[in-house]
Formats: C-alpha cells, sequence, structure tokens
C-alpha cells in the first residue's frame, strides 16, 4: 500500500490560476473522491497528482518519493490512470488496449509474458469486458470504453489508482459496479484517489471527499461531516437538501430550485 501527499500545491493553465494551495493526504489503502462543480480544478489536480502536470509551486508524494523526481515509468509502476476523455487513437483490440497496462512491467523491446497475459484476462474479468476481448476498441460504446480503461489501469497492477469520472459514461447499474469494484480492490489493499460527480455515489462508497471549488479545498472529510447543506451549497452555488439515504444510509443530496433565479 501506497500513500498520496498533495503538499500546498499551485497550478496555472494559459494563465490562469487553476489550483491555488491545495494541500490533501490519501492515506494508503484509502478511497478518497474529489468532489466539486464543473471548472473547479478536479481534473488538474488529478493530472498534477499522477505527473502529467508540473506544479508551479508544492509538490506531490506518492510512497513518500516526489512525483517531480521519478521518470514516466516509475510514476506509472506506483500510480495507474483512469482518464474521464475515452477517444483511442487507434483501432486496436480490446485485449491489446488492456495489455497496454503492462508497458511499465517490461522493457522497451521485451514481449509480453504468461505473468503479463495472467494479468490482463484478470483485469478483463473485473472490469467486466472480457468478452469484448476480441472486438475493435472503436466498435464499442463510450460505457463499455470506460470500462475497457479501468481494466487497463487494473493489468498495471499498481499500488495506486487515479481515476478521473470513472462512471461519467456509465449506466447506474454499471456507476454502481465500477465504485463497488474500486471499493473492493481498496479492501484488498489498494489506494484510490477519483474524480466523481454524483454525490450520492461518493458518499456511498468512498472513506472522504475533499470539496474543491474555484481551484481551493473548501471541505475535507467523512462523508457525513463533509456533506452540510452550508458546503454544498457553497461549492455548487444553489439550495440543496441533504438526507440519509433511506437504502444505504449515507448522505444523499437533493439539488432544489433557486426561486431567486427562477423570478
Amino acid at each position: 500500500m501506497i500513500d498520496i501527499d498533495v503538499e500546498s500545491v499551485e497550478v496555472s493553465l494559459g494563465g490562469a490560476r487553476i489550483l491555488e494551495g491545495v494541500s490533501l493526504s490519501v492515506p494508503a489503502g484509502s478511497f478518497v473522491a474529489v468532489v466539486g462543480p464543473n471548472g473547479a480544478g478536479k481534473t488538474t489536480l488529478l493530472r498534477t497528482i499522477n505527473g502529467v502536470l508540473a506544479p508551479d509551486r508544492g509538490r506531490v508524494l506518492l510512497a513518500g518519493r516526489a512525483v517531480a523526481d521519478l521518470s514516466a515509468r516509475e510514476v506509472a509502476r506506483l500510480a495507474a490512470t483512469v482518464p474521464q476523455a475515452t477517444e483511442l487513437a487507434f483501432e486496436f483490440p480490446v485485449r491489446d488496449v488492456v495489455e497496454m497496462g503492462r508497458t511499465a512491467h517490461r522493457g522497451r523491446f521485451e514481449r509480453a509474458g504468461g505473468a503479463d497475459r495472467a494479468a490482463v484476462e484478470a483485469a478483463m474479468g473485473r472490469a467486466a469486458v472480457a468478452d469484448l476481448a476480441d472486438r475493435s476498441v472503436g466498435s464499442v460504446s463510450g460505457g463499455e470504453r470506460q470500462r475497457v480503461l479501468l481494466a487497463r489501469a487494473l493489468a498495471q497492477e499498481s499500488p495506486a489508482l487515479v481515476l478521473d469520472e470513472p462512471t461519467a459514461s456509465l449506466d447506474v447499474h454499471h456507476r454502481v459496479r465500477t465504485l463497488g469494484l474500486v471499493a473492493d480492490l481498496v479492501e484488498e489493499g489498494r489506494t484510490a484517489v477519483a474524480a466523481i460527480h454524483d454525490l450520492d455515489l461518493a458518499a456511498r462508497f468512498c472513506d472522504s471527499l475533499v470539496v474543491l471549488a474555484d481551484g481551493r479545498i473548501l471541505a475535507s472529510g467523512p462523508p457525513e461531516e463533509v456533506l452540510t447543506e452550508s458546503v454544498v451549497e457553497r461549492a455548487f452555488g444553489g439550495p440543496v437538501a441533504v438526507d440519509d439515504h433511506p437504502a444505504t444510509g449515507t448522505p444523499s443530496v437533493t439539488a432544489l430550485e433557486d426561486r431567486d433565479e427562477s423570478r
């Protein structure tokens, strides 16, 4: 297991400050959700965690090692990423796409071996895409493609997962299944941080939430402490009601009509 630490990170893109003074910890063996409105900086934060973006200030640590000091291969061995975008440039079979997750464990010209093939098959099974293995990735739906990218991350066998809206293209059943799978992986010893749009699902499956708005953290902690009406209204800019879900017992957020805006 590894932990993830973000220390006073600031990131600017195109001359605009996207993240400002962001600090958070994802303890080893925990599942943390980053939630907030569109444009809050969630994707930028995740891309900084996995080393795609270099912060202007501050640093990110994976297992106590500064990401800035690691090669891309070293980062990949520590953290596997499931991106939000599901477009892939080439018409590879699904199995080949999943096998790309093994490149961090092989030399540049080294061929896949038995351990690689076993990891790929296991990953496709857990992500429920084994039946798509021989199909072109361009022929599957957006939701299926998102599950293929999850399988690729699982095949990577990294101790941490960084997921950007992993349920965005999925139907209700597969949203629950996907976040349940990530929670199971955390129970087995992995660490996970995910940007999640659905507050109810984040509260149901995650150990803690980080609320991001305008590039700053408004609140962080267990779902029942973070998902209060005052915090959610400040983050999303509209009235809400927060109650316990009758089936799960976890916080459930309902957006209400803003009567001042409707006049």
